[in-house]
């Protein structure tokens, strides 16, 4: 089973504390042996069927480390960890989830932005599967767009 999303943070900032520089892919076949992923699990695809889910979590942890500034972006697609993220992992040795990245004003500032409200009747429907903190926006989107899929057809047949 593929971890939540948020469980990709501390092993991919473990990764990037030994000062190299990695990419994307170096992080996301780090996460592949961290967590011990079958080549089955390694290779299952979002729903959009683009990209593999572990690279989508991988990627959305990078955009997120970013936001937080606990790592810098030498060139485009590279990664290095800096003081901030150093300090940051000594602080949080036995994992950390997107609480506490909001703890960090620029972390906060970019995950509460505001956006218009919508200007859709459908309210979603939250069970406890759907709890927003262990899925990344690829994940939300993904379930928005089948809520509306949904609504739209319960019109339609109405």
């Amino acid at each position: 089973m593929i971890p939540k999303f948020d469980d990709f943070f501390l092993p991919c900032l473990q990764c990037l504390s030994d000062g190299n520089i990695y990419t994307q892919e170096l992080l996301r076949i780090y996460v592949i042996n961290y967590f011990k992923l079958s080549t089955a699990e390694a290779n299952t695809l979002i729903k959009s069927g683009k990209k593999t889910q572990v690279s989508d979590r991988v990627s959305w942890t990078v955009s997120y480390f970013l936001q937080a500034g606990l790592i810098d972006a030498p060139k485009r697609g590279t990664y290095i960890i800096n003081n901030f993220g150093k300090k940051f992992l000594s602080e949080h040795k036995d994992g950390f989830d997107k609480t506490d990245l909001l703890q960090i004003p620029s972390f906060a500032k970019f995950a509460t932005r505001k956006t218009d409200k919508p200007t859709s009747d459908i309210k979603p429907v939250e069970t406890a599967e759907d709890k927003t903190d262990d899925k990344t926006p690829t994940d939300l989107i993904d379930d928005a767009f089948r809520q509306i899929n949904s609504a739209l057809a319960k019109d339609l047949l109405t």
